[in-house]
């Protein structure tokens, strides 16, 4: 278990988080699917999630590949190129900029883009959201 682990709590790895989804398409998905198109590619992976905390009640998941968070996107420009590492602060600092209220975050999960609203909020552990994301 890593340092960051040892401090927060239980963390759960890939293997055990497992998730549903329906693969009955809707109105709604191709609504969410067309508004998401503007996100771009995916900056950062999350690859901690301390179990209980306010990420994972909301619906994140360990291996979620993340798109934005909020305002913050990257990939548009230049396929080949590699996420700024001013893209990892910029989401936490719209995490800690928004706490108590909903932030959008888009992830690609198991292929399928899907939409998160997470909202940042104190609880037991540290920090807002209790995830831990690097760059992709």
């Amino acid at each position: 278990m890593s340092q960051r682990a040892s401090e927060t709590g239980a963390v759960k790895t890939a293997s055990e988080t497992a998730t549903t989804t329906s693969a009955e398409p809707s109105r709604a998905a191709a609504a969410a699917a067309a508004e998401d198109a503007d996100v771009g590619r995916a900056f950062a992976v999350i690859d901690e999630i301390v179990s209980g905390c306010p990420g994972e009640m909301d619906g994140l998941r360990v291996g979620d590949r993340v798109c934005a968070v909020g305002d913050v996107r990257w990939g548009f420009a230049d396929p080949s190129s590699t996420p700024p590492p001013e893209a990892l602060a910029d989401a936490a600092r719209t995490f800690a900029a928004n706490e108590n209220r909903v932030v959008r975050v888009v992830v690609l999960r198991k292929g399928e883009r899907q939409t998160v609203e997470v909202t940042p909020r104190a609880w037991s552990g540290r920090g807002l959201v209790g995830c831990h994301m690097r760059s992709v």
